[in-house]
């Protein structure tokens, strides 16, 4: 009696284990691919967020590495490329395909090669300009992943996507333009201008730089004190070109 209990004590541990096993091991397969899911995730989505990190830095001269910035030199991209700095335009064109080529370069190796879908990979950039007051510089990657077995397709998708994106600053010469204009147009500033006739008409123009050497030449018949160079400006007057020289070549640094 006692030898038919243990025997059917030990069935049904085995039956038991032949239905837990199975569930285990189904758990920790799930377990197992959702953490490489997550991982290509997080591969694609540092790929994304870096590329365009690094794109939007460097747009003002696409000369200049997108890894570290170098190899310039002297190379710029002409002066008026922000006339036509919008979406279409060729140079626009090429850094965008820059950016996905390095994308693509910095995925080569971080995303299951054997498990990727041949030509399931897809890499886009993209660039808004909102009339120079805002720039952004996006980039989305798409990977398809060939899953094992088919019921794994139904608990993950074939494919995971990431998307970023990054402003366009240019924080020097925000600084130089920002403090020019208030040099200039400081409110309470006094600013000197004098009306004279060269011959060919009368001259108005307004020194804006304290110490321009022609203001100690003004007649002080012909003195003429306004609060800023924006009223002087309203009442048709012109800075002076020197002083507009002095003052730009102090916020180059030169």
């Amino acid at each position: 009696m006692g030898k038919r209990l243990l025997a059917d004590a030990r069935g049904s541990y085995t039956i038991e284990a032949s239905i837990i096993i199975p569930v285990i091991m189904l758990f920790l397969i799930t377990l197992v691919f959702f953490a490489m899911y997550l991982y290509q995730k997080l591969v694609l989505l540092d790929a994304v967020v870096y590329t365009a990190k690094q794109r939007a830095a460097t747009w003002n001269n696409s000369y200049m590495g997108l890894e570290d910035g170098a190899g310039a030199g002297k190379n710029r991209d002409g002066l008026y490329w922000r006339l036509s700095d919008f979406q279409g335009d060729d140079l626009v064109g090429k850094k965008l395909t820059d950016a996905v080529n390095f994308a693509r370069q910095k995925l080569k190796y971080g995303v299951f090669q054997v498990r990727a879908a041949p030509g399931g990979q897809s890499i886009s950039a993209g660039y808004s300009n909102r009339v120079f007051i805002k720039r952004t510089v996006s980039i989305g990657v798409s990977q398809d992943i060939i899953m094992p077995a088919t019921w794994l397709e139904h608990v993950f998708p074939d494919h995971v996507t990431a998307r970023a994106e990054a402003d366009v600053t240019e924080p020097v010469e925000l600084i130089r333009n920002v403090d020019l204009a208030e040099r200039l147009f400081r409110p309470g500033q006094k600013v000197y201008a004098t009306s004279a006739n060269d011959g060919t008409g009368t001259v108005r123009v307004f020194h804006a730089d304290p110490n321009c050497r022609h203001i100690s030449h003004i007649k002080p018949a012909n003195l003429i004190e306004f609060n800023s160079a924006a009223e002087a400006n309203r009442e048709g007057y012109y800075m002076c070109l020197d002083c507009a020289k002095n003052i730009s070549a102090r916020y180059n640094g030169k």
